[in-house]
């Protein structure tokens, strides 16, 4: 951050060392507040949205329970044939 302040007080030479300090650390937290906000607005937009791993992983499952049933049909057979 230093750096950046330095930097800033050569482009603009009205700014002071502790003002300077002041604009990058409140842009460096307005910065990363927008990315966070972004980034869960992203994962809400992915989970409202039917994403084609979702529907992947949701047919999987209903093929897995359709084949839990069967093997549960086939173990009550089993155990009458005993």
């Amino acid at each position: 951050m230093r750096l950046q302040s330095e930097t800033l007080m050569k482009w603009f030479g009205f700014f002071s060392k502790t003002g300077s300090m002041a604009v990058v650390r409140t842009g460096t937290l307005v910065l990363n507040g927008a990315l966070a906000i972004y980034d869960v607005y992203s994962l809400i937009q992915t989970i409202k949205n039917n994403h084609p791993t979702a529907d992947n992983i949701t047919e999987l499952i209903s093929q897995l329970q359709d084949e839990l049933q069967q093997m549960r049909k086939l173990k009550t057979f089993l155990d009458q044939i005993k």
